[in-house]
């Protein structure tokens, strides 16, 4: 009997898990929706109300209009990852791996100049 609560509360942990990641998922898209509908609705908006640009201050809303798609393409990809631990982990390796090997290149390229290391056959094949 005990083996069986074991499993059952493996169970109801997986699909509380399996809950919150869903609800994570949705959480996201609205967010990611609603801010889509902030920066492009007023480009929209504009471009129907106003069809020609005759005086200054119309070219200039239009500009501010015009920027504010740019940011939503911008904030998407920080709003991804703020919201899920899968993306958070992958661009933390990929930030830490070109740390080390920048710092492998920049540590290569000194040791290389002072000394030599006598693998001349490997350095000259490329």
């Amino acid at each position: 009997m005990a083996g069986h609560n074991v499993e059952g509360s493996a169970q109801s942990a997986s699909k509380a898990q399996n809950k919150r990641i869903k609800w994570n998922i949705i959480k996201t898209m609205i967010i990611v929706s609603a801010f889509f509908i902030v920066c492009w609705f007023p480009v929209n908006v504009y471009l129907l109300v106003v069809p020609t640009l005759d005086t200054s201050e119309l070219a200039i809303g239009y500009l501010v209009t015009l920027f504010l798609p740019y940011v939503n393409i911008s904030v998407n990809p920080f709003i991804y990852s703020t919201k899920h631990e899968g993306v958070r982990r992958i661009l933390t390796r990929i930030i830490i791996c070109r740390r080390r090997d920048d710092v492998a290149a920049v540590a290569g390229t000194a040791a290389g100049s002072s000394v030599n290391t006598g693998n001349t056959r490997a350095q000259t094949r490329f």
